[in-house]
Parts: structure tokens; C-alpha cells; sequence
């Protein structure tokens, strides 16, 4: 085989790199004073017109205070406050006791149907705050269907804000909570019940002092949002006067823009206030997960399983009752008393309000608000997070956009008229248009799609920027080719929040539509409002409707993405200068590595190895501790087994493994199918253990009823082991009813899953193991070089002075990191790095089932077009792991390996020869950071391949 030699080139000289670095920082400077005016004009400026027209009259001029007196005198404008505070009180009050109730079970319960309760709690995202009033109205008002449960009371006026406002905040919540509820460490949970706290105590004690951060932000995050909310209040609050629907009275209905000014300023400061406190209590919060920390995993527990079942459940049938209520009511005649079903409701050309032109606006505004939206804010937290230099201006960038969180929404939209509707402004050209509906509906939904892009932005390793830049590449291509492929996933979920929310808000935009820009959400209001309910109720459902459809096409494609290349990362070599090489094709450095490991790994896990590491700095020993712990919790071990890493291959941690749990005078059964079987009774023998073999074909399974018939044979057998998936053919064996035999037979299971663990289901929790083995390449897709052990801490604790090696000694290894988070001889630092980061990605593609279902699809694609072209497969398909395919060779004497593998080699495709020891075999591996369009490139290469050497690979 030929050798392939890496020209490397000659640095440029460093003035060019400073020439490079110089043009980098001007396009950011540019970018960044572009957004800091965009800000300035966008939301500073309007505000302090805003603050400042609160102290002028009519006329403009300045008259102090007298608009704050005149309005804290009149008794029915300041008992909006009074109002406010009560319905905002009671709605956070309630929501957050729901929200508790619905995210505890969501996230420390093992209750089914849980995939369902989560879709149903984000139900009312879809939804413009309007459509829970009209629902009420319906189900509660004077011809509701329910209206007798009201008794004397009404629900117009603060039952029915309260209540609407509980419907319309609950996904916020639920969202919060159960994010402070996915946190913690069960070793604090086994603490408790060791010390023999019940329920309760444990409850008080350790659950909720875990959580009490993410209450009070939730309570904050409520608490702004239904004190600023417009829609409900104006739908349902009859004559219960808000400070969000005084705004509106005020410019609308008597056209009072001074008071409707103050109003917005008396508003503005308990938002400002909430979002204050929420920024200092979130400095306040200690980690609650350490590096050391073991995940919490629930155990079934029928009683609260069911009890928290039946609470999320009939939760989730309200939520899905208030959005059915509107639905059906916009399909009847005449409500109540005709009951029969057309679609009269959404002519909506036929009624005051807007029409399907709303529509139609609404649809370029949510468009051109995600793609717009989308776009700037990616690249204001691209330059906060990653431009060089220029603190000063990145740190304002970055206050200006997390200010529009505590700005409500009315405010903002008043704020907007009083800058661009004044005549003397070069902008006032904008009012009334639909450019100007983007730029607001950006400014108001821009926070929270600020800190999802930072917080994107903060997994990528900053070495990859400066990488780039050692190489003289311009950042914008990096950008382009690495860090938007590697943020794409939260790129699609801001974009799609910033189209929910711009098909369904209504507080900001009511001022400022014009005749021709018309909103689907605005004309809800005025369908209402005109008295014509069930076709507010039919636009309201076609929002939803519009919603859930982009939400639906937004998972398909986020699931495609992980699925297939758009979660491989940038291609090897995408920082090389010259590298344009699409998905699929050839890479422009690397090829691709369809083999069983080393495998092709992303662009993030080769960077993290840019990085130097001292072992014993606080940083690495956290970085062992997380990666032990998260690679213990893949095979729901984590309060069972300790996770021992081991410089070295995968074989290392065999033969580390063997020597350390099988005692010197023990006998082991080894399962036998292929070359790494055999490698196992090659380590048992060198090191002086007894060995009893038990071989198959190559290209048969392991037979667990054999394997019980020996262990009843010879009771001398202590332990039994097995590879999962032989790499040698591809083959996987049956190991739960493996297990099943050896555990039932009281022996002890070593199990080599080097090829398997990642993306083949392993659960200690079924299937007793002893110790597990496996490295930090193949289905993890770290980089080779380190090995590990998940063993039962009993047989740890009992196996001190078994090992024949002192650097292969598990039992001392496991001491020394226990002892100190240390390792006992230098640690492949760069390796564990590239590791820690794999394992991020791995846990990001959906863990062992995201990863299993692309190793899947690859495989069959690759049988599928292999097979169609006449090569056949060793395996039956019902044998085959999705790891490596054994393919016969063709028997045509025209085909060549050594030529066959050197012309795919050429084409950007490393392959394997085959393993066995009675038939002529090639291999092709499934595994790596690899999906469908490798895969197809790499048939579509050996089609290629086929017709340039001509051979049949049908021939046998």
C-alpha cells in the first residue's frame, strides 16, 4: 500500500497574520458600532422619549411631575396598580404551585406518557394571550358552557384575568422549573434515605433547597409577564382596570399620550425591578451539580408515579380543553343555540378586524422576524462572545440586549410612536410600515434569543477562533464553516420562538399597524372587540394552527439534522484555507474513516485538544470527575458502578480489567466468536489465569442456553466474558439473555463493549455486569487513547492485590482518583478533553438512542446500496450491529482489495480488510461523526470504483 506523506507549509510571514488580525477587528468594530446604534435607535432612544414625554403636556412643554400627580389623584387610574398587583400576585401564586406540581413530575417521577405532558404544557405558547380570555368567555361567561360552576361570581373582571393569565404563563414556568428540577446529585438523595429521612423530611430538606433559585426566578419571570400582559386583561377583565389596558385606553381611546406615558413608566418599574432582582439572585447561586456529582435518576414508584400522573394529566386535558373550547366555538353557527358546524367563522373578509390580509401580514412578519431576527442576534452574540478585544463595547452590547427582557411590551409599542411618528425624525417614514413591526418585534423577543445563542455560542472551544487565526483564515469564514454548522440546532430554536411570538403577540404592535399591515393577533383584538367572538375565536385557532405547523416542521428538520450531517460538525479541515468540500464529498485534509476506530470525530472534539492541562489543576480533576460520572450514568450505573479510567487503547482496559477482578487462582469462561474473544483468552493466559473456552463460527451468535449448560457443568467457573459486538464480523450478541444465565447461575459478567457502549443499550439495572469495558473512540467519538472500566464498586473494594501490572491495576487507579481526583500516572490530558466534549455532543444527539438511530440509518443505507449493487453481507440482518458490515469479496478475478481500498482511499474512504480466518472479507464501518450523506458518498464512490475496475460484485 502506498504511503501518504503531509506536506506541511511555511508559516506567512507574521506581518500578513497581523494584517489578517487587523482587518478582523475593523469588520468587528464596524458590526459592533452597527448594532450599538441599531440599539440606540431601536429601543434607548424611544424609551427616554417615552420617560421624557411623562413630564410634558400636550403642548411639550416641561411640567415636572403634575402628569404623575394628576394621575396618582384620580382614584380609578391609580387603582390600576392596586389591580395589577393583585391579579399578577394571585396568576404567579397559582401558576407556580401548578408548574411545581407539573415539572416534578416531568422530571423526578417515572410516570408514562411523558413526551406527551411535555408537548401539552407548551400548548399555550402557540397561542396569542387573547385566545384563554375568549376561551373563558365561552366556558364561563353569561352563555358559557359551564357557567353554572361560577355560582353569583363572574368571570369578567379579576376571576377571569387571574385565570387566563395562569393559562397563558404556565409554559414560562413549567420551562424554569423544570430546568431547576433536572439538577441534582443523587448521592444527596441516597444520604437522606440512609439516614432515614421519609419522603417528606427528604422532600423539605434536600429537594426544594435544591430548587429554591429556580423558584424565585420563576416567580419573577410570572410576575412580569402577567403584570405587563395586555391580551387577557382586555378580553375578559371587564371593568377591572390593569395598568396594561389603562395604557391602551388612555392612547387609544382618548388619545392621552401623556398619561398614557406615565402609565408606561409606573408599569416599566416593577418589570425593571423583577428583572433586577432575578440578575442578583442568579449571581447568588452556588452550583448545585459538582464535578462529583452523580446525576439523579427516579426510581419507579407506582403510588407517585400514579399520583403525579393523574395531577399532570389533568393539567394537560385543561390545557388541551381551553384551546378546544375556541377551536369548536369558531366551527358552530351561533353559540349556544345552534350548535351546528361550518366554517362561516373564518370568512373573515366578512367581518371588522382585518381579513385574511391579517393573515397574510402576519405570516411576512413572523417570517421575516425569525430569518431577520435570526440573523442579528447570532451575530450581536457571536460578537460578545467571540470578537477580539473591544471589552468596553461588547460589554454594552451586551447590557443592551438583555434590557428588552424588563421592557413590557406596551411600553415598547408606545415608546415606538412617540420616536417615529414625530415628523422631525428622518425615520418617521417607517411608521405604519412593516419593516418597522420586524424591527420592533425583534427589539422585544431579542433577549431571550440573545442568551440562547450565547449560551450555544459558550460550548464551542475559543481555540478554534484562535486556531483560525494562526492560520491566517479570516473569521468570517470560520464562522461560516464552523461556528453556524455547530450552533445550527439553537440557531433553529431561535428562530423558531422569534416566529411564535411574532404570530402571537399583540401588546407591542397594537399601536403601531397601519391600514395596510394589518396582524392576524391585532385583529383578534378587534374581531372582539366589534363583538364578533367566533371569528376572533377562528383567527385565534388559525394562529395556533400556524404555529404548531412551524413548530411540527421545526422538529422534523431539528430531528433530520441530528439524524443525519448537520450534527457531524464542520468537515476535517474546514479551518484549512482552501477547504470547500460540501457534506459528502470528499473532505479537503481527512478522509473519512468508515472503519471500527479510529473514527472520524467532529471539528469541536479535535479542538478541544487545543487546549494544555495541568493534572492536578482543579480544572482537569473536575474534567475526570464529570466524564467518570457521565459515562457511569450511559449504563444507568452511576450509584452502582465506578467508571475507572486508564491510559492506553480499549485493550489496555481489558487486560486492566481481567488482571484486576479475576483472581489469581480463578477460572473464567470466555465466550468466543472472533479475534477479540480470542485476545481475551490471549491476556487470561499470559498473565496466568485459568481459562475455559467456548467457540463459535465467526459467523455465529454466542448460544446462551450452551453457556448454561457449562456453567452447570463446572461449578469451578467464576467468571464469564463476552464481547457485545464483534467487530471482527459485525455480529452482537445476545447479551440480556447472556446475562440473564450467568446472573441466574450466580458467576459474574466481564463484558467487552468496545465497540458497542454509546449507542447499544446497556442498563445495569437489567442486565447484571460485573465490569464493562470500553475506550473513548468508537461509539463516543472522542479520540483513541483512553480506556475505561464500569465496575461494581464491591468487586473494586474486594480486588486489591489481584493485578499481576502495577500501571494496569484498576483497584489502585480507582484509590488514587477517589483518594484525590488524581491520576496515579500522567493522564492523556488532551485526550480526556477531546473526550469531555464528545460526550457533551453525544448527550446533545439524543444519548444512546439519538446515536443508536444514526449508527442505524447509516447501516442500512449502506447494506441497502451495497447489496443493490451485488456485494453480499456476511450476517443476517436480524445478527448485524450497526457498527461495522462484513462484506464477502467478490470472487471476480478483477477485483483486488489492495486496488479496490486504494482507489476508495483516493476518493476520501478509509476501509477495513477483513478479520476471519475461512473466508475472503472486506469491511465497512458505520460509526463516527458520520450520517446519511457520507454514507452516500461513499456508495456513490464505489459505484465509481466498480465501473473503473470492472468486476462483478455479484461473483462468488
Amino acid at each position: 500500500m502506498a504511503t501518504h506523506s503531509l506536506e506541511v507549509s511555511r508559516p506567512a510571514p507574521l506581518v500578513r497574520a497581523g494584517v489578517r488580525a487587523g482587518a478582523d477587528e475593523w469588520i468587528q468594530r464596524v458590526a459592533i458600532g452597527a448594532l450599538l446604534v441599531a440599539f440606540t435607535l431601536g429601543l434607548v432612544v424611544p424609551l427616554g422619549l417615552l420617560v421624557l414625554k411623562s413630564f410634558r403636556d400636550a403642548s411639550g412643554a416641561f411640567v415636572g411631575v403634575a402628569n404623575y400627580a394628576r394621575y396618582f389623584s384620580t382614584p380609578a387610574l391609580a387603582a390600576a396598580i392596586e389591580h395589577s398587583v393583585v391579579v399578577a400576585g394571585s396568576a404567579t401564586l397559582i401558576t407556580i404551585a401548578l408548574a411545581f406540581v407539573y415539572a416534578y413530575g416531568l422530571e423526578r417521577t417515572s410516570m408514562p406518557f411523558k413526551p406527551l405532558f411535555r408537548v401539552a404544557a407548551l400548548a399555550p405558547a402557540l397561542a396569542p394571550s387573547l385566545l384563554p380570555g375568549i376561551s373563558f368567555v365561552y366556558l364561563f361567561g353569561r352563555q358559557g358552557l359551564l357557567r353554572e360552576w361560577m355560582g353569583d361570581a363572574s368571570i369578567y373582571g379579576p376571576i377571569g384575568i387571574v385565570a387566563g393569565l395562569s393559562f397563558y404563563a404556565f409554559p414560562a414556568a413549567v420551562m424554569v422549573l423544570v430546568t431547576a428540577l433536572s439538577t441534582a446529585d443523587q448521592r444527596l438523595y441516597e444520604a437522606a434515605e440512609s439516614l432515614g429521612a421519609g419522603r417528606l423530611r427528604t422532600f423539605w430538606t434536600v429537594t426544594l433547597p435544591g430548587v429554591r433559585y429556580g423558584l424565585v426566578s420563576a416567580a419573577l419571570v410570572l410576575f412580569t409577564l402577567t403584570i405587563t400582559d395586555f391580551g387577557v386583561a382586555k378580553v375578559i377583565g371587564g371593568s377591572y382596570a390593569v395598568l396594561a389596558t389603562d395604557i391602551y385606553k388612555q392612547v387609544v381611546g382618548q388619545q392621552d399620550f401623556q398619561m398614557g406615558a406615565v402609565v408606561s413608566v409606573v408599569l416599566l418599574v416593577p418589570a425593571v425591578l423583577a428583572f433586577v432582582i432575578d440578575r442578583l439572585m442568579q449571581r447568588r447561586q452556588a452550583a448545585l451539580m459538582s464535578a462529583r456529582s452523580v446525576p439523579f435518576a427516579p426510581r419507579p414508584d407506582r403510588v407517585r408515579d400514579a399520583v403525579f400522573g393523574l395531577a399532570c394529566l389533568a393539567r394537560a386535558v385543561a390545557v388541551v380543553a381551553v384551546l378546544a373550547v375556541s377551536g369548536f366555538a369558531s366551527l358552530v353557527r351561533m353559540w349556544p343555540y345552534d350548535l351546528s358546524l361550518v366554517l362561516d367563522n373564518y370568512r373573515f373578509d366578512l367581518v371588522d378586524g382585518g381579513g385574511w390580509s391579517a393573515y397574510r401580514s402576519s405570516l411576512v412578519l413572523a417570517g421575516s422576524t425569525a430569518v431577520i431576527g435570526t440573523a442579528v442576534i447570532f451575530a450581536g452574540a457571536y460578537l460578545v462572545e467571540k470578537a477580539r478585544g473591544l471589552a468596553g463595547p461588547r460589554a454594552l452590547l451586551q447590557l443592551l440586549a438583555v434590557l428588552p427582557l424588563a421592557v413590557p411590551g406596551v411600553v415598547l409599542g408606545l415608546a415606538y410612536i412617540f420616536f417615529f411618528n414625530s415628523a422631525a425624525n428622518p425615520l418617521h417614514g417607517l411608521y405604519r410600515t412593516m419593516p418597522l413591526l420586524v424591527a420592533c418585534t425583534i427589539v422585544h423577543f431579542y433577549s431571550v434569543g440573545h442568551m440562547t445563542a450565547i449560551t450555544a455560542l459558550k460550548q464551542l472551544d475559543p481555540e478554534v477562533e484562535a486556531v483560525s487565526a494562526s492560520l491566517q483564515v479570516p473569521f468570517y469564514r470560520t464562522l461560516a464553516r464552523v461556528t453556524v454548522p455547530l450552533t445550527l440546532p439553537a440557531l433553529l430554536d431561535v428562530a423558531m420562538m422569534l416566529f411564535a411570538n411574532a404570530m402571537t403577540t399583540v401588546s407591542a404592535l397594537v399601536f403601531l399597524y397601519g391600514p395596510d399591515t394589518q396582524l392576524a393577533s391585532v385583529a383578534v383584538l378587534n374581531m372582539d372587540d366589534a363583538g364578533d367572538t367566533a371569528p376572533a375565536a377562528a383567527m385565534a385557532m388559525v394562529i395556533v394552527l400556524t404555529s404548531a405547523a412551524v413548530r411540527v416542521i421545526h422538529g422534523v428538520v431539528a430531528l433530520d439534522g441530528a439524524a443525519r450531517s448537520s450534527l457531524e460538525g464542520p468537515m476535517n479541515g474546514t479551518l484549512a484555507p482552501d477547504s470547500t468540500s460540501p457534506a459528502g464529498a470528499r473532505p479537503a485534509c481527512d478522509p473519512w474513516l468508515l472503519t471500527p476506530g479510529p473514527l472520524t470525530t467532529s471539528t469541536s472534539v479535535k479542538a478541544a485538544m487545543l487546549h494544555d492541562w495541568g493534572s492536578r489543576d482543579d480544572s482537569f480533576i473536575a474534567m475526570t470527575a464529570r466524564v467518570r460520572a457521565r459515562i457511569a450514568g450511559l449504563a444507568h450505573a452511576a450509584t452502582t458502578h465506578e467508571c475507572v479510567p486508564l491510559q492506553g487503547s480499549g485493550t489496555f482496559a481489558v487486560e486492566a480489567t481481567l488482571g484486576t477482578l479475576v483472581p489469581r487462582d480463578g477460572q473464567t469462561l470466555v465466550l468466543v466468536n472472533g479475534a477479540y474473544g480470542r485476545r481475551m483468552v490471549e491476556i487470561l493466559e499470559r498473565i496466568g489465569r485459568r481459562v475455559v473456552v467456548r467457540g463459535w463460527e465467526e459467523h455465529e451468535r454466542v448460544d446462551p442456553w450452551v453457556v448454561d449448560d457449562l456453567l452447570v457443568a463446572d461449578p469451578s467457573i467464576r467468571h464469564v466474558a463476552v464481547v457485545h459486538c464483534e467487530t471482527t464480523t459485525g455480529i452482537l450478541n445476545p447479551l440480556a439473555e447472556i446475562a440473564e444465565v450467568v446472573a441466574r447461575r450466580g458467576r459474574r459478567l466481564l463484558i467487552d463493549a468496545m465497540s458497542a457502549f454509546g449507542a447499544i443499550a446497556v442498563d445495569a439495572r437489567t442486565t447484571p455486569f460485573e465490569a464493562l469495558m470500553a475506550s473513548s473512540n468508537k461509539c463516543l467519538e472522542g479520540v483513541p487513547g483512553i480506556g475505561f472500566a464500569i465496575v461494581e464498586r464491591g468487586a473494586l473494594a474486594t480486588s486489591k492485590g489481584n493485578a499481576h501490572s502495577v500501571a494496569l491495576d484498576l483497584h489502585e487507579q480507582w484509590k488514587g482518583l477517589e483518594a484525590n481526583g488524581q491520576w496515579r500516572f500522567t493522564p492523556p490530558t488532551h485526550v480526556l478533553a477531546a473526550l469531555d466534549r464528545a460526550i457533551e455532543e453525544h448527550a446533545q444527539e439524543g444519548g444512546v438512542v439519538g446515536r443508536g438511530a444514526r449508527y442505524r440509518d447509516n447501516c442500512a443505507r449502506l447494506v441497502g446500496g451495497m447489496r443493490a449493487m451485488g456485494f453480499r453481507t456476511l450476517l443476517p440482518d436480524e445478527w448485524q450491529a450497526p457498527i461495522i458490515v462484513t462484506f464477502h469479496r467478490p470472487t471476480d478475478p478483477r477485483f483486488d482489495f489492495e486496488v479496490f481500498y486504494a482507489a476508495l482511499r483516493s476518493r476520501g474512504f478509509v476501509i477495513y480488510p477483513g478479520k476471519l480466518t475461512r473466508a475472503e472479507t472486506f469491511r465497512i464501518g458505520c460509526i463516527g461523526r458520520i450520517g446519511a450523506a457520507e454514507i452516500e458518498g461513499a456508495l456513490a464512490a464505489v459505484r465509481d470504483v466498480v465501473r473503473e475496475l470492472g468486476f462483478d460484485p455479484a461473483a462468488s
